[in-house]
């Protein structure tokens, strides 16, 4: 028929349904699964259903609370499912597109000084200190570290490495610079020691006239760029596609920017990646109620999602706006040094890109071997079944034993669960590189109706994979 036939199994127990999809012999159909039977069989409906071969349509249209939403989702399409609903009527959002947190900038400094010198590239914010006083020292008249765009950069860059970060962005909703307009009054985290700390640093490189003194206004690209240019600055927290224009403008001879890795500090190595709902593609109300609307999403979703119109949308034409050298992107030198960036030199000259699939796809591939430092937490499994037991002995314990893969300290911010039945337990001094550890989750079933049960634990770290959703189920007779 050309269209996608999607039968409904509305039925009030899995034997029932499973009975009823063996009507169809040698075929495969699109399934539906409701609230009646998900609620009454739980996930391990989905499983089965998708283990024979068919596409599931998951109707449980969700709505209320947005991040909880979001949670929900995030959960049930680890079931492998291939449509869901939202209830919520207001708008539609595809996200950018990756999961993954990437970076769109860091510390950029004069290579061509380092190397002048014989410094090593910095790997703790000591590093950078040292580094910054020795051009001071050479050049007396310089603030060798100057910030683009005001100190928003420099702090969402700097400050996940000392445990804090701006607004309500941190893991665990602590260690913040946020004020309580309501009640007059700071977050705990603005005189938190960690924050203490951090601006001690600053006020340090302040005081030796090592810091720009205008990085705490809103810096204009021109400028910073100037200052960058002419040697007046040698260091700055900015965007990596700003490198190149900064480079044509300079007139030193052997200039050279290079962007390094975050710089570790009392938390580790990190700074605050962007989000892949930072920026997206929403659809209002009115659209979202079109006939037509399916066919909508479905071509935005190839114009803009797709690998192969993602390439040409990001990259242009191959050997006009770039060429590969191996595996590597190389961009025409015309959009390199340009003074606007690589990004909007490809929006203004060839009307390639946006913000919303540009720098996610490029960041993705390119930016990544510029975080060298960073911690990883990687669990063994992310399920346990603690199988049948009895509800006289109603609490059952499990471990998930976890590394750090990655090549800073891991710190584990905070671990929960969906209901207060379920209590977790995690390490609360970093895990060094290489070294594992554990998550203790005890399941307390007292008082509670027998049969099976599913719960979720999130575990948020400084890790570049920051959120891992462990699960637990059993069946309590």
């Amino acid at each position: 028929m050309g269209k996608d036939v999607i039968i409904a199994c509305d039925f009030a127990d899995k034997e029932t349904a499973l009975n009823f999809l063996d009507k169809f012999e040698g075929r495969k159909p699109f399934v539906k699964i409701g609230m009646e039977l998900f609620f009454a069989e739980g996930p391990s409906i989905v499983r089965e259903v998708k283990a024979r071969g068919h596409k599931i349509f998951l109707d449980l249209k969700m709505h209320d609370i947005p991040n909880t939403v979001r949670s929900s989702i995030s959960v049930l399409a680890g079931l492998d499912v291939d449509m869901l609903n939202l209830q919520d009527g207001k708008r539609y959002y595809m996200p950018s597109l990756t999961d993954k947190p990437f970076y769109d900038g860091g510390l950029i400094l004069r290579e061509d000084y380092l190397e002048s010198k014989g410094l090593e590239a910095p790997k703790t914010f000591d590093d950078l200190y040292e580094i910054l006083k020795a051009y001071k020292a050479d050049y007396p008249d310089s603030y060798p570290l100057t910030i683009l765009a005001g100190p928003r950069v420099l702090f969402r860059m700097t400050m996940p490495s000392f445990g804090i970060s701006v607004g309500k962005n941190s893991a665990d909703g602590s260690y913040v610079l946020s004020y309580d307009y309501d009640n007059k009054d700071f977050f705990a985290g603005a005189i938190d020691d960690k924050c203490k700390e951090y601006f001690a640093f600053l006020n340090k490189l302040y005081a030796e006239g090592l810091l720009d003194p205008e990085m705490a206004d809103p810096i204009d690209g021109d400028k910073w760029s100037q200052k960058m240019a002419t040697g007046s600055s040698m260091a700055t927290y900015a965007y990596y596609d700003q490198i190149g224009g900064v480079e044509a403008a300079s007139e030193i001879d052997g200039f050279k920017l290079q962007m390094y890795a975050p710089l570790e500090g009392p938390a580790g190595a990190h700074h605050q990646p962007k989000s892949r709902t930072g920026s997206g593609i929403m659809f209002p109300k009115k659209t979202a109620e079109r006939d037509d609307f399916e066919r909508i999403v479905r071509t935005i979703d190839e114009m803009f999602y797709s690998e192969e119109n993602a390439k040409l949308w990001c990259l242009g034409v191959e050997g006009v706006t770039y060429t590969m050298d191996g595996d590597k992107i190389v961009y025409s030198d015309d959009i390199v040094n340009s003074a606007d960036g690589i990004y909007k030199s490809m929006q203004l000259k060839y009307g390639c890109g946006s913000d919303v699939t540009q720098m996610v796809w490029i960041n993705e591939r390119e930016m990544s071997k510029y975080d060298e430092n960073y911690a990883e937490i990687k669990f063994d499994t992310l399920r346990h079944n603690f199988g049948t037991f009895s509800k006289k002995e109603p609490i059952v314990k499990c471990s998930f034993a976890f590394t750090n893969t990655g090549t800073a300290p891991l710190i584990i911010h905070q671990a929960f669960a969906t209901c207060g039945c379920t209590v977790p337990v995690w390490p609360r001094k970093p895990i060094k590189p290489g070294e594992k550890g554990k998550i203790e989750v005890t399941y307390n079933g007292t008082d509670k109706f027998p049969g099976h049960f599913q719960k979720t634990v999130t575990i948020r770290s400084n890790g570049i994979n920051e959120v891992v959703r462990l699960t637990i189920e059993g069946t309590m007779e």
